[in-house]
């Protein structure tokens, strides 16, 4: 009788960032140094291997976690009108300066 090897995933960030949402592989680096994400259960030639109950884990804790925690209001965000960078009386594409400082490419 055999026993079953643990299935490991991994290979590099970006195969885990997948995993989570799309995320791009240097966030997943990221949240290991920052210690929000299990560090490789292997590393082989630099690149990180994950048994999958590790990775099960990990996504039940953060499920536990965030359901554990009261969820809290959203507060709505006030949008700032934009500036005007030309004087409302100018036109699109026309020159606001005066026409002897005008560069015309025409030369003398």
């Amino acid at each position: 009788m055999s026993v079953p090897t643990p299935r490991m995933i991994g290979g590099n960030h970006r195969v885990i960032g997948q995993r989570y949402g799309g995320r791009h592989g240097r966030t997943v680096k990221r949240w290991i140094a920052r210690g929000e994400f299990p560090r490789p259960d292997l590393v082989i030639n630099n690149r990180p291997y994950w048994h999958e109950s590790t990775l099960n884990e990990f996504d039940r804790q953060r499920v536990a976690a965030s359901l554990s925690q009261p969820r809290q209001a959203r507060q709505p965000t006030t949008r700032q009108p934009l500036k005007r960078t030309t004087s409302p009386d100018s036109q699109r594409g026309q020159c606001t300066e005066p026409p002897e400082k005008r560069n015309t490419g025409a030369g003398t």
